[in-house]
């Protein structure tokens, strides 16, 4: 038998040329590369950059960095478990319940509130740590057992990990972390959960209770000619206060969006993108040609039962393939990731989410899953159902029913369609809507299906090509930043995809330069990438993507809901081919923004002023806001009904109410609004300072001793009861956690100058 070494020796030139090659690569490719890597992950900044420090810890961006990537993947690994095991638990024939434990699945993907998250994650777990608090591995075991529906092997979730590339190593230390803070935090639930009477009372009042108010409207824009001309050094001054504020911001507001009543002179970030868009419909006009008469025909025959029967409960032919009345909406909102906030308030961390309260303990065999209803039913069981419910009538019973069946019977047989009319109702064969009358949308439905299959064949193509265009231009980029030289032109296929569209038929597509806002606004900001299925565009590109390398995204389409609506969603390629940088812009360059600014503001004072003096006026005089505005030439209207909380689009959360047609109306208006007495007039301002308003009570729906008897009728059977007691329980939860990091030593200033700093 020859040597194991024979080939080395046969062709020992050639493998000492392919090593001297390789070695030449890894001295002059992986330090670049790293740089690279660490740059492009943390705003080009070092790797030992300082987040923040607190007592006895600290944490640089090198490991928040590793922290964020870990707790992504470990989002991820959790999804994709209790997803697998829910589906063996189908199969098996029963259904899914939601194991009691901790959830520390992502609901939103904002990479500044996950990466939040994890230091809080941290710092809960160091303190669980000082306090004795561990986490075995049989701990972290039971764990995975459970939340895998005790259905997932080793193998399973070894397979499960490869594909999410994270090392069970990882996966440990990062539910030991996240279990050991859910423990520490839970430690204090007595001081979260208590919920008092008359905070029960309080928040029930807050959903049920609705008024209507009468208002004046006094906007601020007509006090601008009031306002005098300020100094140069008021100006000054005002510039100073706001100069590091970027204009246009919003506050979250109790789930709600208002504007900022706050200017701001910094220009923000904002990048240029150039993409590609393969729309389903659009090929599915060039491709419905081509579908032949043969396939419409064999589509009819395969799906005339379950789509083309034609009974008087059938839809119209029309309205067979109508997606848009038969698929369920997008959802903005349920994505952690979902939204893109530019200046959101400050909210508790997902990765604290609790277990479900006060569940009962599945069965073993019960174990996990998501609730889920049929809305079919099968034939067989309903006769089953109904043989069963006549062979439990009593003997009197069926007596009577064979007396009348045997009356009925002999009325029949004096009809001469008795027996026409019996046969004609047990043998008539199925009647379908004609082919001919569903043609058109049978065409339309194949040639979606070939559209979807094509457009994301073509469009990964010409991903692939510019991917391939890229590496070597990106390594090119690499090499110049380490050596400290002019980065490279790129390609000309990198800089204009006009070519790539015409050869493709795809279409081109380019913004402006743009805000993350208003990248967020249009619909390749929404997308996500096509990778994980989960980063927006818009965090992407104001991340981690690099100038003019291609990004493949597609339409955001909820996972639950992707075989209806995927097939209509948008396909595109991106790149970010200009990135400006936000910077403060010198007094000079702004003082006319700041002398508009600094007069709305103060306009909304005046404003203010006005309707407090015109609401004494009408209090002294005891004439309505109505009479009173309307002498003054200020509009008034009488809103509608409102409640100071509402639910949102599920009873799952609530969101600030609102009162139309006012606008803009804060917690403060709602608390001023309901504490209202008969005839008391009360002069205030919107949240944003655009309007001051001047309120009177109109009606309330029902008087206070009728709400207390209906609270007290349904206080323990309100459908509203978890969620509020759950908002509850999240404020105080986030009350503690504050605490709990104040006390640390939480070097929350250095925390905020890191974000700053990298939102530039």
């Amino acid at each position: 038998m020859a040597s194991p070494f024979y080939l080395f020796r046969k062709y020992q030139k050639a493998f000492l040329v392919v090593a001297g090659v390789l070695a030449m690569f890894i001295f002059v490719v992986a330090d670049p590369l790293m740089t690279w890597l660490q740059s492009s992950s943390g705003g080009r900044r070092s790797a030992n950059t300082m987040v923040t420090t607190w007592d006895g810890g600290s944490l640089n961006l090198q490991q928040l960095n590793s922290l964020y990537k870990r707790r992504l993947n470990i989002s991820e690994f959790l999804n994709g478990l209790i997803m697998q095991a829910a589906t063996l638990v189908e199969q098996e024939g029963g259904t899914p319940q939601p194991p009691t434990l901790p959830d520390f699945r992502l609901q939103d993907y904002n990479p500044r509130l996950v990466q939040i998250g994890c230091l809080n994650t941290r710092m809960l777990a160091d303190m669980a740590k000082k306090s004795g608090i561990s986490v075995s591995d049989e701990v972290v075991n039971h764990y995975l057992v459970e939340w895998g529906l005790r259905r997932m092997g080793d193998a399973e979730i070894g397979k499960l990990l490869g594909r999410v590339g994270l090392s069970d190593k990882a996966l440990f230390a990062g539910l030991r972390e996240l279990l050991m803070g859910n423990f520490y935090i839970n430690s204090y639930s007595m001081a979260m959960g208590g919920v008092m009477p008359e905070e029960r009372w309080q928040d029930w009042k807050r959903i049920n209770e609705r008024i209507a108010v009468e208002a004046a409207i006094l906007p601020a824009e007509k006090f601008l000619s009031e306002v005098p001309e300020p100094s140069d050094a008021e100006l000054q001054e005002f510039y100073k206060l706001h100069k590091d504020r970027i204009d246009g911001t919003q506050h979250v507001v109790l789930n709600r969006r208002l504007p900022s009543p706050e200017p701001g002179f910094r220009e923000p970030r904002r990048v240029k993108l150039h993409y590609l868009v393969g729309n389903v419909d659009d090929w599915a006009t060039r491709l419905s040609e081509e579908v032949t008469d043969t396939e419409i025909a064999d589509y009819y025959e395969r799906n005339k039962d379950t789509q083309f029967v034609n009974t008087s409960t059938s839809v119209s032919a029309e309205g067979l393939f109508d997606d848009e009345k038969d698929s369920p909406e997008k959802d903005e909102a349920s994505s952690a990731d979902d939204s893109f906030e530019s200046d959101a308030t400050e909210t508790p961390s997902s990765e604290d989410s609790k277990a479900p309260a006060g569940g009962k303990a599945p069965a073993e065999d019960e174990s996990g899953q998501l609730p889920r209803t049929s809305p079919f039913r099968l034939a067989a069981f309903q006769e089953d159902a109904e043989t069963d419910t006549e062979g439990a009538e009593d003997d009197s019973d069926t007596a009577a029913d064979a007396a009348a069946d045997n009356d009925a019977d002999s009325e029949a047989e004096d009809s001469p369609d008795a027996d026409t009319s019996s046969e004609t109702e047990n043998d008539s064969p199925v009647k379908y809507v004609p082919l001919e009358e569903v043609q058109d949308q049978i065409r339309r439905e194949i040639a979606k299906s070939k559209a979807a299959v094509e457009m994301q064949k073509e469009i990964r193509s010409v991903y692939a090509g510019l991917q391939s265009t890229y590496n070597p231009y990106g390594f090119e980029v690499v090499s110049a930043r380490t050596e400290d030289r002019e980065i490279p032109a790129p390609p000309a296929s990198l800089t204009d995809y006009a070519e790539q569209a015409r050869k493709s038929n795809l279409v081109v597509e380019s913004t402006i330069l743009l805000s993350d806002q208003d990248v967020f606004d249009t619909n390749i900001g929404k997308a996500v990438d096509a990778q994980s299925g989960r980063n927006r565009v818009v965090s992407r590109v104001f991340n981690d993507l690099e100038l003019f390398e291609p990004l493949l995204a597609k339409d955001f389409v909820p996972t639950q809901y992707e075989s209806i609506l995927g097939r209509d969603s948008s396909w595109y390629i991106a790149c970010k081919t200009e990135d400006v940088a936000s910077r403060v812009p010198e007094f000079d360059e702004v003082r006319e923004a700041v002398l508009t600014a600094w007069k709305k503001q103060e306009a909304g004072k005046l404003a203010l002023a006005k309707a407090e003096e015109l609401a004494k006026q009408a209090t002294e005089s005891g004439a309505t806001v109505t009479t009173v505005a309307r002498d003054a030439g200020y509009q008034t209207i009488t809103t509608d009904m409102f409640s100071w909380l509402a639910f949102g689009t599920t009873q799952s959360n609530v969101q600030l109410g609102d009162a139309p047609p006012l606008e803009a109306i804060d917690t403060d208006f709602m608390k001023t609004a309901f504490d209202l007495e008969p005839e008391q007039k009360v002069a205030l301002l919107n949240h944003d300072h655009t309007n001051a308003y001047i309120i009177q009570l109109d009606r309330r729906e029902q008087p206070q001793d009728e709400l207390r008897k209906q609270f007290l009728a349904e206080a323990n059977s309100w459908h509203g009861t978890q969620t509020m007691n759950s908002a509850r329980f999240g404020n105080a939860k986030s009350q503690i956690i504050n605490q709990l990091l104040t006390q640390a030593g939480l070097d929350r200033d250095q925390l905020e100058k890191f974000f700053t700093e990298e939102a530039q």
